[in-house]
């Protein structure tokens, strides 16, 4: 029940995963806003399924490019086309990570169309007086049970990608993700300290220009 709340809360609030929420943009053109977003949807996924699967390693949704088993919105690990590389993979190897990631991709598409309808559904609801509460608590507990599945599709991405290494492309693999950590952490605190100095500089060129 707590998962549902949350979810109709964020719905409403437009944090849905398609755009922004139905509430406060209530009035003239709401039929047309929904089926505008609905025929996006479908364009959306003829796209994707017409897409040809091409080298798992370096485009979106292999392994280690957005929406593969490396990419995991939070969970688990992410790994980046570069150490895919550095594994050496064998031809066996990649013909099974290209396959499973072809899998990944289908099932991604499946659940996310799966919970974008429903999300579509779920702001009509709310955009629709009086608002129905028990039909929309009904759709909230879809969505939070279609999002429980994302996290463990995630989860057998991760383990189907690690599962087909040797023990040494393991080792090798969390070794070269511990460097990319580091890596990106002093990454984001550089882009940090710069931000800080151009404020700095921007602010005293104000402040100069303010007293001349």
């Amino acid at each position: 029940m707590k998962q549902a709340n949350e979810v109709v809360d964020r719905v409403g609030r437009g944090r849905g995963s398609r755009g922004p929420g139905m509430m406060g943009r209530v009035g003239r053109g709401r039929g047309i806003r929904i089926m505008g977003m609905g025929a996006a949807l479908v364009l959306a996924l003829s796209m994707a399924v017409q897409a040809q699967p091409g080298d798992f390693r370096d485009e979106p949704g292999g392994p280690g490019g957005p929406g593969g088993p490396g990419d995991h919105g939070g969970v688990g690990m992410g790994f980046n086309p570069h150490m895919m590389r550095e594994l050496h993979l064998s031809p066996d190897q990649e013909r099974k990570l290209k396959e499973d990631r072809l899998a990944a991709q289908k099932k991604k598409i499946q659940l996310h169309s799966e919970k974008a309808m429903l999300e579509l559904d779920l702001k009509n609801i709310l955009s629709t007086y009086p608002v129905k509460k028990a039909d929309a608590m009904k759709l909230a507990e879809k969505i939070a049970d279609v999002e429980k599945r994302m996290t463990l599709q995630k989860v057998e991405n991760m383990t189907q990608l690690l599962g087909s290494l040797t023990a040494e492309q393991h080792a090798k693999l969390m070794d070269l993700q511990e460097e990319f950590i580091e890596k990106r952490k002093a990454w984001k605190e550089e882009m940090q300290n710069d931000r800080k100095n151009f404020r700095k500089g921007r602010d005293g060129k104000d402040d100069k220009g303010g007293n001349e």
